[in-house]
């Protein structure tokens, strides 16, 4: 069993790996390793605490929930609980998460041809992504057996070879505290911590339904065994973080002008030559698509029991899902961000705080405070309205 249970980890770590490395993930480290020069090792200090520690804070908070996000939002009070709750499932979900996903894996297929037209693609990507949710207690051993390796692999040749071709860093005129607060911001655009949160219920109930084919049923080893597969998860974003920042900071000169959705397909092309490029960019397309089945699953197990309370199946609400997500991808990415930036400014920073009082409370038995959370909204509030 022992060795069943570390082999079930590893595997379910790089599934949690691929389940976060989407749109954002491909996107964010490019651009900041682009405009940070030799700053770049500050400006990943701060890309590293929101855009790793985050994500693993998160889903260690929410799986001491044991995945129930109704439950871990409420301790900020019924009303603000239920606003944060929605926001974090508009944020991930069909109105930018999603398409977002979508958007990406577009501009890397446009690297291998030219002819397959945007919204075709985007239908297809969709009702494929569809299909795939469906199925969803396949998707630990489809996305940490065959897809995730897949995308490592892909990723690893692109950074190898950028880094070993790469010059120097350029200088910069950012001073290393602008580029650890860009860092910090480029963390946040990734989404990432809500995102944890929100797969905190898949995650909990995928390794669940395995380890009770395998007869083993405590609750508390479940939430081990997820804790320790996210920080493997966690680990890998941040290896993969490191080398796209790098790969970019050394070719920075090379990419100016390539718009930031085709940073990473441009650099596998660059760096991989048409063949071998073509391969890599295949495989940043899986990684979109592995991002938007996950979410999909987690987004309508969520919204099934925590809202509509079983009143409604569950197909019908990927169906609904998947017709926003085709509507908003047909934007452009800079739309979404300015869609989200505001959103995630108000949200994020009370979020941080409620996901380390529920932390301390279940582990060291804290008394949950909601005052402190009204407060961090209501900084949040004004900050926005201020810089309005």
């Amino acid at each position: 069993m022992s060795r069943y249970l570390n082999r079930i980890t590893i595997v379910a770590g790089i599934a949690i790996f691929s389940m976060f490395f989407g749109a954002g993930n491909t996107v964010f480290p490019l651009m900041l390793g682009q405009v940070s020069g030799d700053k770049l090792w500050y400006a990943f200090a701060g890309l590293l605490i929101t855009a790793v520690g985050g994500p693993i804070v998160g889903l260690t908070g929410s799986l001491l929930y044991q995945g129930k996000c109704r439950s871990f939002f409420s301790t900020a009070g019924p009303y603000l609980g239920f606003f944060f709750l929605a926001a974090c499932l508009c944020l991930v979900g069909p109105f930018a998460g999603l398409p977002r996903c979508v958007i990406i894996a577009y501009a890397a297929l446009l690297k291998l041809t030219t002819f397959v037209n945007r919204y075709v693609f985007i239908g297809a990507f969709s009702v494929l992504a569809l299909i795939a949710s469906v199925r969803e207690k396949n998707l630990i051993k489809l996305l940490g057996c065959i897809l995730s390796p897949t995308l490592i692999v892909a990723l690893l040749s692109i950074i190898g070879i950028a880094i070993a071709t790469g010059n120097p860093l350029p200088a910069t005129e950012i001073t290393a505290t602008n580029a650890f607060l860009q860092g910090l911001t480029v963390g946040y655009d990734t989404l990432d911590m809500i995102a944890a949160i929100i797969f905190s219920s898949s995650i909990w109930m995928l390794l669940g339904v395995r380890l009770q084919e395998e007869g083993e049923l405590d609750p508390a080893e479940i939430t081990r065994i997820s804790i320790m597969s996210g920080i493997i998860g966690g680990f890998l974003l941040g290896l993969i973080y490191v080398g796209l920042s790098l790969a970019t900071a050394f070719h920075a000169e090379s990419l100016a002008g390539v718009p930031p959705e085709e940073l990473l397909p441009t650099l596998a092309m660059t760096m991989l030559g048409p063949w071998f490029g073509a391969v890599a960019n295949i495989a940043v397309s899986l990684a979109c698509f592995t991002t938007v089945i996950s979410l999909m699953c987690s987004l309508a197990a969520i919204i099934q029991k925590e809202f509509l309370h079983e009143r409604v199946d569950r197909k019908t609400i990927l169906i609904v899902m998947t017709l926003i997500t085709v509507a908003f991808a047909c934007t452009s990415f800079g739309s979404l961000m300015s869609l989200i930036h505001p959103v995630i400014s108000f949200c994020y920073p009370a979020i941080i705080i409620l996901t380390l009082y529920n932390t301390f409370s279940v582990l060291y038995g804290w008394k949950k405070r909601h005052s402190i959370v009204y407060m961090v909204t209501a900084a949040s509030a004004a900050s926005i309205l201020l810089g309005a």
